[in-house]
This record gives structure tokens, C-alpha cells and sequence, in this order.
């Protein structure tokens, strides 16, 4: 659940997540993983303002476990003059897991023309890949030595998470000392039921807030309540479209023992189902008012390509510069394919292609009709897009049927890629033993 009006005490820590994300979490057979991205101030008529560049080891593309891109390097550079300058640089390391072990951040000093460290965030992960602990660092230059500052430790109940403490570094007492803890509650089906939030007063955990949902089967109603000022409830609505999207969530606050109406929000969708439009509205006592919104538009991957944020100024849709909790920018996002378990679906009396057993142990058998005889580049990938074995295949007739060998794969799901005259075709299927 996402709350607009205010924060709960931090339990994560400051890694910018991919607004971008991976696919928005619909399937896709494609790897397309953001490359560059752009930031226009449209309140100054759409200056640039700043532009970045992603680089990439391999087949990486989206950390699951962080919500942020495995990117090798991120660069970004002020356009203000029109002339690229030196902005911000990033440098990740992995583990052989492909983790994300650090993520160190380095500015550039104009005044010295150099950079400098800055930030360095360091994770831990548990057999299962989940991340269990996160440090962020800052740099003393004066010293030349990286400062502790925040970290947040992760219990998790299977793969539920159980409970998330933060902590600082106290340099007088050499030690890390607590500041909050969440502790999350799950009904019967894995729903959350209850959030708690605590805080450290005097060396003893005290609750300060709790988070609490009501479910039919969907979240039907929740309440945030301020423990430590108990008088201070927050509720909310959720109303569903008959597919069981969200379509808006009504927001009360309780204050002086009296309840009132506070905000709404609302959401449009586009023919894909990607979130086009989220627009707040502010209650006025009579009725809602427009205040602000949020527009995306998505590529064919169902990746944000363009987010631009506005308020309404009575009138009309305006640049959003007054939200001191919106970026103010229009944001573009552009992406690339690794090596693509992509499929160009050709027409069915061109190419048929079927792959046999599925799933299968030691063999597959690949059964290939054309319309006419074509040479083929036959392709092995896996989910992620990273090329196992490649042959080419040439014209023999119109008929093509191989048996072939994947003893030595792994267990998992693979892509079989055919490219041809035609086009691309491809066919997934799983190993097993």
C-alpha cells in the first residue's frame, strides 16, 4: 500500500529504485534493460537539465532483490550549458551469484576538476538471494576514510519478510545503535495483515506505529494509526474495476475524534494494462478538487519510456513546481536488448515449429516446417536472454527434424530461437531430472 500524505520511519535505505522497472512486472521473453535517461525541467520550458548512461557486463539487467538495474557504471551529466559535464558516477560489484555487493557512488568537484567519493552502499544476501543487510557509507575527505552511517538488517519467515531493524553509527560510542523496527504480520493466505512500527526510546522498543488491512478478497480497508499520539488514525478505501484493478483509494483522517474526509487517488490504465495516470484529489468539503498527477507512457515491454508529473493550477495542467515531493522533471527513459529470447511470431503457414519432450531430461527432439527450403540459425538461451549454444542449420528441404543433446544444460527453462528468411520463431521449454 503506498500512503501520499505521509512516511513511515524509514526501514530501507537510500538506493533510488527503477521507476523504470523491469517490465512492470508482466511477462516478457525480452531482456530490454534501461540504457539512458534524461531529466527536462518542463516548468522551464522542458530545459535539459541532466542526462545518464548505463553500461553492462553480460546478460545483467534487473537486480529482483534491490529493484534497481545490475548496471557495471552509471554516469550522469549536467546539460544545463548544453555542453555534457560531470556529474555523478556509480560503480557496482557482484558476487558469483550476480548479487550486487557494492554500489559506490563518486561527484565531480568542478572546483577542483577531479571527483570524489561520496556514498557507498555494501549488501548481504541469504542463500536464497534475499538481501538480509544493507550499509551506507559517506566519504570524509578531509580523513580519506569511508564513515558508517545507516544500516538496516532484514529477517525474513520463509520468503515473507518477518521483521526489518534500522540502525545508525553512533562515532561516540563505536557502535551501532537502533532507531526503528517493522514487523510485518501475514494472515492464513500470506496477505499482510499488520504492520508495526517501533521505535528506540531509551534503550527500549517502543510501538509508534501500526499499519493494520482488511481483506475480502481483495484490500477492501486499512487504517494507519499513530500510536504515540493515538488520536492521529488515517483510513482508506480501495475500490476495484471489475477485473479487480485498482481504480481508487478514498482517504479519512480522524483528528479530535471526529473523521474527515483528506484525499483521493486515481487511476487510469492503458489497452495494456500499464498504469497511464495517477492523479491525486484533494477534498474541499463538498467534493474533490484536482491537485495533482502523474502520466507514463510505456514501450512494447512495458517499460516507462516518459514520466511527467503536473498539478492542476485551477485552470489547467501545469509544470508540477510547486510539489516539493515530485523530481519537477519530465523523465525519459530508453533501453536496449541483451541477447533476446525475444519472438517475432512469423505466419503460421511460413514457419512451423514445435520442441519435444516437454519438459525434457537428456534429449529434445526440434521439429521445423517451412514453407520453402531457408537456411536457419538455430539458438539456445535462457530466461535471462544469455546465449547457451548456437549452430547454423542449412536449407535441406522443407522439412527439418534434429534430435539434440542437453544433458549438459541445467535444470530451468530455456528459449529455442529459430532466425530465418521469415523472421525469428522460438519455442520455450524446461529441463528436468
Amino acid at each position: 500500500m503506498r500512503f501520499n500524505f505521509f512516511s513511515l520511519f524509514a526501514t530501507t535505505l537510500f538506493i533510488a529504485t527503477s521507476v523504470e522497472a523491469q517490465s512492470n512486472h508482466k511477462p516478457t521473453t525480452t531482456i530490454s534493460r534501461l540504457k539512458s535517461r534524461t531529466n527536462f525541467n518542463h516548468g522551464a520550458a522542458n530545459q535539459l537539465v541532466d542526462s545518464s548512461v548505463f553500461n553492462y557486463t553480460g546478460a545483467r539487467a534487473f537486480s529482483d532483490a534491490l529493484g534497481v538495474w545490475s548496471f557495471d557504471r552509471w554516469e550522469e551529466y549536467d546539460m544545463l550549458t548544453g555542453i555534457p559535464a560531470n556529474k555523478l558516477r556509480t560503480v557496482q560489484a557482484f558476487d558469483n551469484a550476480g548479487n550486487i555487493v557494492t554500489n559506490e557512488t563518486e561527484k565531480y568537484l568542478t572546483s577542483s576538476s577531479g571527483w570524489q567519493k561520496h556514498q557507498k552502499n555494501t549488501y548481504t544476501y541469504s542463500g536464497s538471494g534475499a538481501v538480509t543487510e544493507q550499509t551506507v557509507e559517506y566519504w570524509d575527505p578531509l580523513k580519506n576514510v569511508w564513515l558508517k552511517s545507516f544500516k538496516a538488517i532484514k529477517n525474513y519467515n520463509g520468503a515473507a519478510l518477518a521483521d526489518s531493524v534500522f540502525q545508525s553509527w553512533d562515532a561516540n560510542k563505536m557502535a551501532w545503535v537502533d532507531v526503528n523496527k517493522t514487523v510485518w504480520t501475514y494472515d492464513n493466505q500470506n496477505r499482510i495483515e499488520k504492520i508495526l512500527v517501533k521505535r528506540a526510546i531509551s534503550g527500549a522498543w517502543q510501538d509508534a506505529q501500526v499499519q493494520i488491512h482488511y481483506y475480502t478478497t481483495t484490500l477492501d480497508k486499512g487504517y494507519l494509526i499513530n500510536l504515540l499520539t493515538p488520536d492521529t488514525v488515517y483510513m482508506w478505501y480501495n475500490r476495484y474495476f471489475s477485473d479487480g484493478t485498482l481504480r481508487e483509494q478514498e482517504y479519512e483522517r480522524k483528528s479530535a475524534k471526529k473523521w474527515g474526509k483528506a484525499h483521493l487517488l486515481a487511476y487510469t490504465y492503458d489497452a495494456d494494462g500499464n498504469l497511464f495516470e495517477e492523479k491525486r484529489l484533494s477534498f474541499n468539503g463538498v467534493g474533490y478538487d484536482d491537485e495533482q498527477r502523474t502520466q507514463m507512457t510505456y514501450n512494447s515491454y512495458n517499460q516507462i519510456v516518459e514520466l511527467r508529473p503536473e498539478r492542476w493550477n485551477g485552470s489547467n495542467w501545469v509544470a508540477d513546481v510547486l510539489n516539493p515531493s515530485s523530481p519537477n522533471y519530465e523523465q525519459h527513459f530508453y533501453y536496449e536488448e541483451t541477447f533476446p529470447a525475444k519472438v517475432e511470431k512469423p505466419a503460421c503457414e511460413e514457419v512451423r515449429l514445435s520442441i519435444y519432450p516437454i519438459p525434457a531430461t537428456s534429449n529434445v527432439t526440434i521439429d521445423i516446417a517451412t514453407k520453402t527450403p531457408t537456411d536457419m540459425l538455430m539458438s539456445i538461451c535462457d530466461v535471462s536472454g544469455k546465449l547457451i549454444k548456437q549452430w547454423n542449420q542449412p536449407a535441406i528441404g522443407k522439412q527439418y527434424t534434429e534430435t539434440i543433446s542437453v544433458a549438459d544444460l541445467a535444470v530451468g527453462s530455456y528459449w529455442l530461437k529459430v532466425s530465418s528468411a521469415y523472421g525469428q520463431s522460438g519455442k520455450q521449454f524446461s529441463i528436468i531430472r
